[in-house]
């Protein structure tokens, strides 16, 4: 899972786990920054929280590509209660990935190889 990127997919556990990581980080660096005397390192704890809110975006794209929607309805986010709304929706909804194994590598589960012609 490249958190870095819009692509791929992400299921809810992943997400759940992007989603809690970021907002403990963005607390605490909010937090800190009211402590902060010196103006650049404010400036420089701003950016982070921006660099984490582009990361919680990305996550939310590939969730809702996982639930088979397309990645625009994350500009919902921007909507006060709305943002609310498809948190929840986000953090319940059954994707491809609950039920379908992505991994393009693994060979599937229960295979059954047939028999040696003699």
């Amino acid at each position: 899972m490249n958190i870095f990127s819009p692509s791929g997919h992400i299921n809810r556990p992943q997400y759940l786990l992007v989603f809690l990581s970021v907002l403990i980080v963005s607390i605490v660096l909010f937090v800190f920054s009211t402590y902060v005397q010196y103006s650049w390192l404010a400036v420089l704890i701003l950016g982070l929280i921006i660099f984490l809110g582009v990361l919680s975006i990305f996550a939310g794209i590939k969730r809702l590509r996982d639930i088979g929607k397309s990645g625009w309805w994350c500009l919902i986010m921007l909507i006060p209660i709305a943002n609310i709304l498809l948190l929840l929706f986000l953090l319940f909804k059954r994707g491809i990935s609950d039920s379908a194994n992505l991994e393009p590598n693994l060979p599937p589960e229960n295979t059954v190889s047939p028999p040696n012609a003699p």
